[in-house]
């Protein structure tokens, strides 16, 4: 725990969406700093919204501010692109990003005297560039640059591939601003082909599962489960792969089994993959615990994309039988690693599927390994991580 004796920051969290928008991946980070940071900090919360209410909420009996800003409006936005072209800036800043919205943060952080700033997301960043605070620190998430640059590569038309990577390259340059004036700057993960910013601290999406969430049956069934956003490109295409490539092995072996795909967003996946016998698109699901603890197996079949799986940490933090590719476990630790099964030919993703489904291990030992993926991704563990880097740089 964080000493009684050390000062209480005043830190806000900024965000460009809605703090409310608790299924998208820069929220989720921005919801485990927001538990992270309330019990030794003095924490508000800026965030974009539809609407300009002020909210709270309760984290530890501690009543957290919620100051909302509008988003930018269909012509502010209009006017915004046309700046960006001319300016160089990322098209994309026009729609969290303007003076009226840049001058709401900036009187926010003043009025609440706010020394420490954490922006999640460049877009964020955008929202005030660090004009108030004596620190500010910027939570890349996913590294939009490299994000962009896969968008662009997976393009077949051309016009969609070259605005692709300029906008790959003018968030590029905008990063290496970020670099030079931010704080800090901060990634969910580092691949091992990152080796261009070593400079760059590595904090991880953490997971929180309340345990009452939990059902308390273990019913096993006959399911394997693919759970993420459904209109996210690399999800598409590991949705397509492991249909094309893995299930058909799996189906022959075990012809009972069910292959369940769900998740938020615009269903994107190839209208094939509906009359393929087993398989079953449920589309956005209510409740994502209870999903994943009736299937016998997860699959994390991406091969690309950046950050971190959530999916893994959220199965991980039940003990479930989990297979993946080598590109999808790469973010995660030793700890966590040791309890996946990893695979990257399809025969042998197959093979891992149906041994798991088969021949699943000891509940004794998945709540061991469930174990030690809680202790590595916490929110006690981000609270000590955080509270490190914070008061070295008072």
């Amino acid at each position: 725990m964080i000493e009684e004796s050390q000062k209480k920051l005043c830190v806000t969290l900024i965000c460009a969406r809605d703090f409310e928008d608790h299924h998208k991946g820069d929220i989720v980070v921005a919801n485990a700093f927001a538990h992270a940071l309330a019990d030794f900090t003095n924490l508000s919360i800026i965030c974009l919204s539809s609407n300009k209410e002020k909210s709270f909420f309760i984290i530890n009996n501690q009543r957290i501010q919620i100051f909302k800003i509008q988003r930018p409006q269909l012509l502010e936005i209009i006017v915004g692109v046309i700046k960006s072209l001319v300016t160089l800036r990322p098209l994309q800043y026009a729609l969290c990003s303007n003076k009226r919205v840049k001058k709401k943060v900036i009187k926010h952080l003043k009025e609440l005297g706010s020394d420490t700033t954490i922006s999640i997301t460049s877009r964020a960043w955008a929202m005030h560039l660090g004009n108030v605070g004596i620190y500010n620190y910027v939570h890349l998430v996913d590294v939009l640059s490299k994000n962009f640059d896969s968008f662009a590569n997976n393009q077949k038309r051309y016009i969609k591939k070259l605005f692709y990577k300029i906008e790959a390259r003018r968030l590029k340059k905008d990063e290496e601003i970020i670099n030079n004036i931010a704080t800090g700057v901060w990634q969910v993960a580092a691949r091992d082909n990152e080796v261009d910013k070593p400079n760059r601290i590595i904090i991880p999406i953490v997971y929180s599962l309340i345990e009452n969430s939990s059902p308390k049956e273990k019913i096993r069934t006959n399911e394997i489960v693919f759970l993420g956003t459904l209109s996210y490109w690399p999800n598409v295409e590991a949705v397509h792969w492991f249909v094309d490539n893995v299930f058909p092995i799996v189906h022959k072996s075990l012809p009972n089994i069910i292959f369940k795909i769900a998740g938020k967003g615009k269903i994107k996946l190839d209208s094939r993959v509906y009359s393929v016998p087993g398989v079953e698109v449920v589309g956005a699901v209510t409740n994502t615990v209870y999903f994943l603890s009736q299937a016998a197996v997860i699959v994390v079949p991406v091969h690309k994309g950046t950050g971190m799986q959530n999916k893994i940490l959220e199965a991980g933090w039940l003990g479930k039988e989990i297979v993946c590719t080598k590109f999808a476990a790469e973010p995660f630790n030793k700890a966590c690693k040791e309890g996946l099964r990893i695979a990257d030919d399809a025969e042998q993703f197959a093979r891992e599927v149906i041994d798991s489904v088969q021949n699943p291990r000891s509940q004794k030992v998945m709540q061991a390994w469930a174990r030690s993926v809680k202790q590595s991704y916490s929110v006690e563990s981000l609270r000590k991580h955080l509270s490190k880097i914070l008061f070295s740089d008072i």
